[in-house]
């Protein structure tokens, strides 16, 4: 598992958001926590499937 690491910006940002956008962050904060950098690179070839 890896540790997240939130700057004052984003906390702020962050705590600027709707309930549902909050949870929206959070879900995908939590899957980066469990897979790592891996999920970029997951992410850039759905996309490239998508397109």
């Amino acid at each position: 598992m890896w540790k997240i690491k939130t700057t004052d910006r984003f906390d702020w940002w962050y705590s600027a958001l709707q309930d549902k956008e909050r949870a929206c962050v959070l879900a995908a904060l939590m899957v980066l926590r469990e897979k790592g950098p891996a999920v970029r690179g997951q992410k850039s070839r759905e996309r490239k499937a998508f397109l």
